[in-house]
């Protein structure tokens, strides 16, 4: 689940759509949880520019075995 992902903007007023979301998101599942955290924070800083973001944004991990 996610609040807030769905809402960034980016520079061009582009909003992350929760399709480029998945495609990332099945690209880097096989990785630690942890770093998959860092990398989905880096991934939206990246897409978002220099646009502000004007909502917080939540999201939660886990790993299924």
């Amino acid at each position: 689940f996610t609040d807030g992902l769905s809402d960034v903007e980016n520079e061009n007023d582009q909003v992350m759509n929760m399709g480029l979301m998945e495609e990332f998101i099945q690209r880097k599942a096989d990785l630690p949880v942890e770093e998959f955290n860092k990398i989905i924070l880096d991934f939206v800083v990246e897409f978002k520019g220099t646009k502000l973001i004007g909502d917080d944004i939540s999201f939660m991990s886990c790993k299924f075995y």
